[in-house]
């Protein structure tokens, strides 16, 4: 038997007991799905740890699926989800690296050239230059 997944909502603010509006049909799914929806109050998390309702199983996975947080609140999310006995699917690191734009950058900037790179090899393939060779001798 497939062991579910603790999935982590962020609660609404009006009604602190349910999952966020946005999420919360969502959730209903995933709770007739078999899967143990939690609630965590977003907003708490700029200062630190936060309640997580109801309580996790001792060594719960827990997949946060909730609004973008910063790196700091995702540490205290994670923080929160260790203090309650879990532990998070994606660590603080893989959330920094994976969520954010700014990481992105650099792998973005590569991909970029090379893409450039391959091209302009590509159309001197075409036009009889090889890159072991000097374009002189190509074009005699």
């Amino acid at each position: 038997m497939r062991k579910a997944r603790t999935i982590l909502y962020p609660q609404s603010i009006l009604e602190p007991r349910t999952p966020d509006e946005m999420f919360r049909e969502e959730a209903q799914a995933m709770t007739a799905a078999g899967h143990n929806p939690h609630l965590i109050d977003t907003e708490a998390l700029t200062a630190g740890a936060a309640r997580i309702r109801p309580p996790l199983e001792p060594g719960a996975c827990v997949v946060y699926r909730g609004w973008m947080l910063t790196y700091g609140e995702y540490v205290n999310l994670a923080a929160s989800v260790e203090k309650a006995g879990g532990y998070c699917f994606t660590s603080p690191e893989q959330y920094l690296a994976t969520h954010h734009l700014p990481n992105w950058y650099a792998v973005s900037e590569m991909e970029k050239y090379r893409g450039f790179i391959l091209v302009i090899t590509h159309i001197f393939a075409l036009n009889g230059y090889s890159h072991s060779q000097p374009a002189e001798q190509a074009a005699e």
